[in-house]
């Protein structure tokens, strides 16, 4: 017959086992960025006057108000940026959409995206990577 003292240590090791020691992801890691970091930019040249930076999410819609964004590559991956001249929403109205690859690297990449003046011109962008 088994001992209290030694049902107790039994049951605290049984569960101890049954639950994770360490917080867990929920699953595997995508095997590509889901976000980056870009830099946006005014002026009448292409990446030439700092005006900001945010974070881009992967396949979302992105009103441009600037003249030029410059985006981080991805180490490991290829990526592309597509901007739609003349709308705000990433497709309805735009006047041409202009597809940039971002090779996969260190450094960044600087888009022309052709809008110096917010009130009159638009221009929309989403970055993806695979």
């Amino acid at each position: 017959m088994l001992t209290l003292p030694l049902m107790a240590t039994m049951a605290t090791t049984a569960f101890s086992l049954a639950i994770p020691q360490t917080p867990t992801t929920g699953g595997p890691l995508p095997p590509f960025p889901t976000t980056v970091q870009a830099t946006f930019f005014q002026g009448d040249g292409t990446c030439m006057m700092d005006v900001g930076s945010n974070t881009l999410q992967a396949d979302y819609c992105t009103d441009l108000l600037w003249s030029s964004i410059s985006i981080a590559q991805a180490p490991n991956n290829s990526c592309s940026f597509t901007v739609y001249s003349g709308s705000t929403t990433c497709g309805s109205g735009a006047s041409e959409k202009t597809s940039y690859p971002i090779p996969a690297g260190g450094g960044t990449i600087c888009v022309d995206v052709g809008v110096l003046d917010p009130t009159w011109e638009s221009a929309s962008g989403v970055w993806s990577c695979a």
